[in-house]
């Protein structure tokens, strides 16, 4: 509610930050607790899963001074529902998309394929590709961060949400041009 104009152009970026302090710590406690997601399970457009998450990922453009121009492809077609926890899934895709982004992809482009009983999402990104220790440690809770500051809680929190799900999440190729999940 300030006046001054400094501050109300701050104050999303502040909220938006402790926001996501608060998330990571709930995180670290629920991770190490070993506790499963209770899920409620609905039916929900994919492709409207994926915007939500654009809105909230591209959001943090605004907070880190180096980031952008990102780009969100959102190519699934608008007739594929997903069964499952919203939120939850909002989550997974926010952050294997943040892990993107923040490893220097500025594109993250996202197709779906029927696979007759499931349908597959492919999350395909166009940064440097994932260094070796990453690789080794993908998604091991604590190791597999290379970024200063980083938990390696995203993809390990993000391949438990999908596995809750009945799915699974996978690095299909990772190179100097790109990864995909």
């Amino acid at each position: 509610q300030s006046a001054d104009p400094q501050v109300r152009k701050a104050a999303p970026g502040l909220l938006h930050a402790i926001d996501r302090a608060v998330a990571l710590c709930s995180q670290v406690v629920a991770y190490s607790q070993a506790r499963r997601p209770t899920l409620d399970l609905q039916s929900e457009p994919l492709r409207d899963l994926i915007e939500e998450a654009g809105d909230n990922v591209l959001a943090l453009a605004e907070t880190v001074p180096q980031a952008g121009p990102w780009q969100w492809l959102n190519e699934v077609p608008e007739h594929v529902t997903v069964r499952g926890d919203r939120q939850q899934l909002l989550r997974v895709i926010e952050n294997v998309a943040r892990n993107a982004f923040e490893a220097g992809a500025t594109e993250v482009r996202f197709t779906a394929r029927d696979r007759g009983e499931c349908w597959a999402l492919s999350v395909a990104d166009n940064g440097p590709g994932l260094p070796s220790r990453a690789r080794d440690n993908l998604f091991q809770p604590f190791k597999g961060s290379v970024r200063d500051g980083g938990t390696g809680l995203g993809l390990a929190i993000a391949r438990d949400l999908v596995a809750a799900h009945g799915g699974s999440l996978r690095l299909a190729a990772t190179g100097t041009t790109g990864t995909r999940f």
